[in-house]
């Protein structure tokens, strides 16, 4: 093969959360030749629970952490201030080509970017330029918008949120799939060829960025997309929230006035709409809630703690027996493998 036909092997740093954003764009970027020399976390991503983990299913977020503690790429902590924190990284980390972001909290200060013009690139999970921020799953599913404006972005980093030009998108509609997980899968699958083709041919020159259209519909931010349901909010959007939220968090809440302060409640299922707002006070019940929405009076089924600790204890059992499964599996197949015979 001649030399000038043989694609070069570019270099480039990860900068993403604990998430399966992380896991899909690593293994994108591999799987489309990149040297991956760093990857770049966020402090606050580091922590247990954090934001995100629901993007992927649960058994491909192991194997897909499982997978990166032998990659063998060096795994760097960005901090506040973030200038100071990226600026020193950057100093210390190998040339790299380009830095692709993924679902991270890091914010890159205008200072830093003019450090690497035209080359930090982010995904972001929606069709931009609507649902800019950093609940785009969240707020698709909430608004119910999922059909309209769901998909994958991949666009230059400027100093707005989300406000990049636009290098490629890939549309995904949650009404072609089954269901909100696999819906959220279908979209960090498009990570794949977002980055084999829209990026490379970007690096390549063939691509112009667009600037975004004005008139985004959707941008949210973490105080306007609140995670919990609760007084002050609409039967629909209570009812959108609480079929998307064993998709997108741990446990749903319902977050209740109590004396001065609030007090939180796990709960399920959908609202029962009892009639319009009756102007009492909350209910709290052992096996339901009840409040005021500002269009009905809805109750609610309350998890209580016992029901909570069952539900755990069950799902370590059915963990239990299935690597005990697996296990014997193995064995068996091992065991019971027939020999092969030699020759006569």
């Amino acid at each position: 093969m001649k030399p000038d036909l043989v694609l070069p092997i570019r270099s480039c740093v990860l900068a993403a959360s604990q998430d399966g954003l992380r896991v899909q764009t690593l293994t994108a970027l591999q799987a489309a030749g990149y040297n991956v020399v760093e990857i770049w976390t966020a402090k606050s991503d580091l922590a247990p629970g954090s934001l995100g983990t629901s993007l992927i299913p649960p058994k491909l977020f192991r194997l897909g952490n499982s997978r990166l503690k032998h990659v063998g790429v060096r795994h760097r902590t960005i901090d506040r201030p973030w200038l100071a924190s990226l600026m020193d990284a950057l100093d210390k980390a190998p040339p790299f080509d380009v830095l692709i972001a993924a679902g991270t909290h890091i914010i890159f200060p205008q200072a830093f970017l003019d450090r690497l013009p035209g080359k930090v690139v982010n995904l972001h999970p929606a069709l931009l330029p609507h649902y800019r921020g950093p609940l785009p799953f969240h707020a698709l599913l909430v608004d119910g918008a999922a059909d309209l404006y769901g998909g994958m972005t991949l666009h230059l980093v400027n100093g707005g949120i989300d406000c990049g030009a636009i290098i490629g998108q890939r549309p995904v509609r949650l009404g072609d799939h089954k269901g909100p997980a696999a819906w959220m899968e279908a979209v960090t699958a498009t990570i794949g060829p977002l980055i084999a083709e829209d990026l490379d041919a970007y690096l390549r020159g063939q691509i112009q960025p667009r600037p975004q259209a004005p008139g985004a519909v959707g941008s949210h931010t973490l105080k306007s997309m609140p995670l919990h349901v609760g007084p002050g909010q609409s039967v629909e959007r209570i009812t959108r929230f609480m079929a998307a939220s064993p998709h997108i968090q741990r446990n749903c809440h319902a977050v209740l006035p109590r004396g001065k302060g609030t007090v939180r409640h796990v709960v399920d299922g959908a609202p029962i709409v009892l009639g319009p707002p009756s102007g009492a006070a909350p209910e709290i019940g052992f096996r339901h809630l009840t409040f005021d929405a500002t269009d009905a009076r809805v109750r609610l089924r309350r998890v209580n703690w016992f029901e909570r600790h069952y539900r755990k204890l069950r799902a370590a059992m059915k963990r239990i027996r299935r690597r005990l499964t697996t296990r014997v599996q193995v064995v068996e197949s091992q065991v019971v493998c027939p020999l092969k015979s030699g020759p006569p």
